[in-house]
């Protein structure tokens, strides 16, 4: 429900909408998908108002057989691995061989080598670390545990059980989330960021929220359903559909069992 007082503020090209959820005070908004808007927005969020904590949802991608059509993610860390040291085509060193994706066989490629670099995570009053992986609130993964064997959106139509996935969703937790300003579905690539760092899934925006989170000392969890298996190269409107709805309807009981008697904002 909108608040009576002040139900939305309109800020850098975005609406925030304040309300609540459950009887939970929440800002909701829609902080776009690409990797610095995500940033920008979420960090105004941050200014604008006192935040308890960031609860970041949506779809994505799966590149491993243990997140299907459907299925919510929460896992226990992330990655930003958009951020590359390219080498020259003279070194053999770097993680990502572009030569090992030759067809039909292995081989020099001019396009050499990349290794993955950390980035760079700044709190106040503190020396900056350099991490790979970004670590979701563990206190806030042991609340969403809760949520084992929660009923998801199976079929667009349940009444009729029309329009349905050919699995029966479900909640995976652990696991890890692989983000870059790429929209994947080259499978190839998808194998190796799975074989490479146990990813699970992929997308645009989780990382650049687990470390805007993590530079505000907030704590954050990531909710993201499966809309598409990049390996399997699945997909289809019935499966963005209940992926959307799905990551809805995790995010929302979260918030009712973080909710009483705490506040995820004061204003």
């Amino acid at each position: 429900f909108p608040s009576t007082h002040v139900p939305y503020i309109d800020l850098v090209g975005r609406r925030f909408n304040i309300g609540k959820i459950k009887d939970v005070h929440v800002v909701v908004v829609n902080v776009g998908g690409e990797i610095p808007n995500v940033v920008l927005g979420t960090q105004v969020l941050f200014d604008l108002l006192s935040i308890r904590g960031i609860i970041h949802f949506g779809s994505a991608g799966s590149v491993s057989d243990s997140l299907r059509l459907g299925d919510v993610a929460v896992p226990e860390s992330v990655a930003f691995t958009g951020n590359w040291e390219w080498k020259s085509n003279a070194s053999t060193r770097g993680e990502l061989k572009f030569g090992d994706f030759n067809l039909p066989q292995k081989g020099v490629n001019s396009l050499g080598s990349a290794d993955f670099q950390k980035v760079k995570l700044y709190t106040s009053g503190n020396p900056s670390q350099n991490l790979l992986w970004l670590p979701v609130d563990s206190n806030w993964l042991a609340v969403a545990s809760e949520l084992q064997g929660l009923k998801l959106q199976e079929c667009v139509n349940e009444i009729t059980e029309t329009n349905c996935l050919e699995n029966t969703p479900e909640i995976v937790f652990g696991g890890r989330g692989s983000s870059a300003d790429i929209y994947l579905k080259n499978a190839a690539y998808g194998e190796f960021l799975a074989n490479r760092f146990n990813a699970t899934f992929v997308d645009t925006s989780s990382a650049a929220v687990a470390l805007a989170s993590l530079t505000n000392e907030v704590p954050y969890i990531l909710f993201r359903a499966i809309s598409n298996s990049v390996i399997q190269g699945t997909s289809g409107p019935n499966s963005h559909y209940l992926a959307t709805a799905n990551s809805v309807k995790v995010a929302v009981k979260f918030i009712e069992l973080i909710g009483k008697p705490n506040w995820v904002f004061k204003y």
